[in-house]
């Protein structure tokens, strides 16, 4: 979905992101919560075991493709 909206996969990475996402129309909130779930996500996938909810990381990333989907229109 991140890929749809900024396609350069170097605009993606770090603090890079909101940036890339507000240029691609993204609403200002919307995009720095992606790059906080991104972290999150990336925390949660490299980080100690046991680092925050699964199911509430899951759900929160389902709610922000739903937005992602609503603002391009897909």
């Amino acid at each position: 979905m991140l890929a749809s909206h900024v396609p350069d996969a170097f605009a993606r990475d770090g603090d890079a992101l909101a940036e890339a996402l507000r240029a691609a129309g993204i609403d200002s909130a919307v995009a720095d919560h992606v790059k906080r779930l991104r972290d999150r996500l990336r925390a949660a996938r490299y980080g100690p075991r046991g680092l925050g909810d699964a199911a509430e990381l899951a759900a929160e990333i389902e709610q922000v493709l739903r937005v992602l989907g609503a603002e391009s229109g897909l």
